[in-house]
């Protein structure tokens, strides 16, 4: 189901790629009313959301939020020949050495095997609502941070873009755990409130976060090529799966911290080899 996900979710972005790439000067200001109207970017926000959500949610539903992303990110293979094929961009050995490394350190984390029933998150705890909200205004303030750094920026506005648009999925793969660990006890008549206002949290913050997703990612698109966007986009989304585990639970195994670390530094190097691709690129075209 992670793999399905990860497939059609990758698909999709390359065809709102293609919509957004065929978007006329005189839709600047309206681009959005012009994308409703294209079919392919359609098709591609259907694959996006709907198609690869219920895969997500299922994957999620077995085995929890922690390694469902890293999955999800065997997509890329579907990227690399949908780009060349669909948008006709050409992959340079940097970008195919970036998603290599990206890869690699995914496979690091998928192998840690930290996996998060929802039977083991304890929404009444103090511990993990005072966490929750933490990770939620650190997750939040990185956003803005990266949008920010857009505005700053010349050269690097694809990668800090691409950045900012992967924490509004790093938001909603943390809050669908709650979601989903509150609805047996409302189901089964569990007075406590905190279900209840998690519950409602948890789906203001999914509808939000995915709404704000599809518009940053959209953007993101309009400043670098989808085969440079959409991998960059996944390095906090593969990241933040680690502080899920700590925020659920915070017993760990020295093998798995050490898969973890070893993944994680494999993907923030990717990132910097896609940032010094797409500034070589930029000065190329300059």
């Amino acid at each position: 189901m992670g793999i399905l996900a990860g497939a059609s979710t990758f698909l999709g972005q390359v065809l709102q790629k293609k919509a957004v790439n065929e978007i006329p000067d005189s839709f600047a200001h309206t681009k959005y009313l012009f994308l409703l109207k294209q079919k392919i970017w359609v098709t591609g926000l259907v694959l996006y959301i709907a198609v690869s959500t219920v895969f997500y949610m299922l994957a999620e539903f077995f085995i929890g939020p922690v390694l469902v992303p890293s999955l999800m990110t065997t997509g890329l293979i579907v990227l690399v020949i949908a780009s060349t094929s669909l948008l006709k961009e050409n992959i340079t050995i940097r970008e195919i050495l970036g998603i290599l490394v990206l890869s690699a350190g995914i496979g690091f984390i998928t192998g840690s095997k930290l996996i998060i029933t929802y039977e083991m998150i304890a929404l009444e705890n103090h511990v993990l609502i005072y966490r929750s909200i933490g990770f939620t205004v650190a997750a939040t303030a990185l956003w803005f941070l990266f949008n920010f750094l857009v505005k700053k920026s010349i050269k690097q506005k694809a990668i800090f873009k691409a950045l900012a648009a992967g924490f509004p999925y790093v938001l909603s793969n943390f809050w669908i755990a709650p979601l989903y660990a509150s609805i047996p006890a409302i189901i089964h008549g569990n007075n406590s409130p905190v279900y209840l206002v998690f519950f409602i949290l948890s789906a203001l913050i999914l509808i939000v976060t995915n709404i704000l997703g599809i518009t940053e990612l959209q953007t993101a698109y309009a400043y670098g090529d989808v085969t440079v966007v959409a991998p960059v986009q996944q390095i906090p989304i593969q990241i933040a799966p680690f502080f899920y585990y700590l925020i659920f639970t915070s017993t760990f195994s020295i093998s798995s911290l050490l898969c973890v670390g070893v993944g994680i530094t494999l993907i923030v190097l990717s990132g910097f080899i896609m940032a010094d691709q797409y500034a070589l690129l930029a000065r190329i075209r300059n």
